[in-house]
């Protein structure tokens, strides 16, 4: 059964998953500052999959061996990623590591046309290059190059493995399972690092409402609408579309810690949405041409 619809719309589903993870920006502040982010990243990955597994508990079993292969290893693309920017961020600044981990949005359309031999359109490099701008602008204020930027560079890259193979295996039908075995696989990867670094940690009661939201909206939801839209956009415009990411999590500043928007940060977030639409018009573009006779 095909569950394909509009590319709009599931362009709109990737926003909505960058808006989640944004939101969770201001929240994890807190979560760090009174437990292990290891820790933190263990809880609200159990989180995740057991509400994903509670509202449909068979959908893994519905899985072929080879899809289920496939949602593992991009788990572990995933997982990488969350795990090394988190080694990253104790040996550089959140800004620089917000910015490098953004140049995901560079590597994805090199990936693609590495490995699968993608086309990648000039309107689309023209995206990019002003995605990264934005993203440039909002983040970097004399940062220097050290070990944290290295590993926040590998950060970058694991990230656009997942986005590449995400959309390349994901399928409309099997989104649920997909993304209750990415949780499931970051959650093991979680766990085996908590205990080699003897440092698992079970979350103070003050923390259940925040973990639970990280898990439920900006992990299981988050992913499963990720998970969903790639099946059906590619993923170099998809990576353009997660540049968002910075923009909302500037907005929920704003909202949840009364952060201040400054004139970096409004040009950059213009920048960014400027490369969405960009992004947006070169699909429609190609998909015009595709439809002409």
């Amino acid at each position: 059964m095909s569950l394909k619809t509009h590319p709009l719309i599931a362009s709109f589903a990737l926003i909505v998953a960058t808006a989640l993870w944004g939101s969770s920006f201001a929240i994890t502040e807190v979560v760090v500052t009174q437990m292990d982010l290891i820790s933190g990243m263990l809880f609200r990955s159990l989180i995740a999959v057991l509400i994903l597994l509670l509202l449909k508990p068979r959908s893994v079993f519905q899985l072929s061996a080879a899809d289920a292969r496939n949602s593992a290893a991009i788990g572990v693309f995933l997982g990488s990623g969350y795990l090394l920017q988190s080694w990253g961020l104790q040996h550089t600044t959140a800004t620089a590591s917000g910015f490098i981990a953004g140049m995901f949005v560079v590597f994805t359309p090199l990936v693609g046309a590495i490995i699968f031999r993608d086309r990648i359109p000039g309107v689309t490099w023209a995206a990019v290059a002003i995605a990264i701008s934005g993203l440039a602008i909002m983040t970097l204020r004399g940062v220097g190059f050290g070990f944290g930027e290295t590993i926040t560079i590998v950060t970058a890259f694991m990230w656009s493995l997942q986005i590449t193979f995400l959309s390349r295996w994901g399928r409309p039908e099997i989104a649920w399972a997909m993304t209750t075995i990415q949780m499931a696989t970051v959650a093991v990867m979680s766990l085996i690092l908590a205990l080699a670094m003897n440092s698992l940690q079970w979350p103070p009661n003050s923390l259940w409402d925040e973990l639970i939201y990280l898990g439920a909206g900006a992990g299981a939801l988050a992913l499963l609408l990720q998970t969903w839209g790639q099946a059906q956009v590619t993923a170099t415009r998809s990576a353009i579309i997660f540049t968002l990411e910075p923009v909302w999590g500037a907005i929920f500043s704003v909202i949840i810690v009364s952060d201040v928007i400054t004139a970096p940060i409004a040009l950059g977030g213009g920048l960014i949405i400027s490369a969405m639409l960009v992004s947006e018009l070169g699909a429609y573009r190609s998909r015009g041409v595709a439809a002409a006779p």
